[in-house]
């Protein structure tokens, strides 16, 4: 509860479907592997898992069960994908979090034809990915009217809390028909989306 409203937070851990499975598998003892990380494929967990606990989110609402006025907050704890050590960022640098509800891609470096970087490394936009059936998954699901049940979107990489610690990600929902307060749910990363004309400018809140 908060300020009199409730705050529902619908958490899922989503199963390592469709990860190579040498990347699930740790390495034996005193063995040396060398992986490429399945950006990709992870980012697919994400926003399924994303999609699925919006649709759970609209029958409650339907049902009644979260009033109109309610904030609700979809968290995915990822620590599946990978083997002991899962990866918070994407390609973009971004966290999962992110990259899972703004079109933000992959940093592109300029390379001129002799070799030579003539320009700054920009972050590239990104809509969607694609599937292994060639089916296209968007990626802006924050800028999606049909998101807009969805407050914000919590992530967080972590099997254990053995140090006491909790570390997450916040990325509020611009479009949300309900707007989650800011900083109250004591994330180490709170992004949020200003609307500025026709543009939405993303930024860090603060980090700990």
């Amino acid at each position: 509860m908060h300020d009199g409203r409730t705050i529902w937070i619908e958490a899922i851990v989503p199963a390592p479907e469709g990860i190579p499975p040498d990347y699930l598998r740790s390495p034996k003892p005193g063995q040396i592997a060398f992986r490429s990380v399945p950006h990709q494929e992870i980012l697919l967990r994400w926003t399924g898992a994303l999609r699925y606990k919006c649709q759970r989110l609209q029958s409650y609402r339907a049902k009644g069960i979260i009033e109109k006025q309610d904030c609700t907050v979809v968290a995915i704890n990822d620590c599946r994908l990978s083997d002991y050590r899962p990866i918070e960022t994407g390609v973009s640098g971004f966290p999962f979090a992110v990259e899972a509800v703004f079109p933000v891609g992959p940093i592109a470096v300029p390379i001129s034809l002799d070799g030579q970087q003539p320009g700054e490394a920009i972050r590239t936009t990104r809509y969607t990915i694609r599937k292994q059936n060639r089916v296209d998954v968007p990626t802006a699901n924050f800028l999606d009217e049909g998101y807009a049940g969805v407050s914000a979107l919590m992530g967080s990489t972590q099997r254990d809390m053995l140090d006491g610690k909790l570390r997450m990600t916040l990325v509020h929902n611009p479009l949300a028909r309900m707007s989650l307060p800011i900083e109250i749910l004591d994330a180490s990363k709170e992004y949020v989306a200003d609307h500025e004309g026709d543009e939405y400018f993303l930024h860090e809140l603060h980090q700990r």
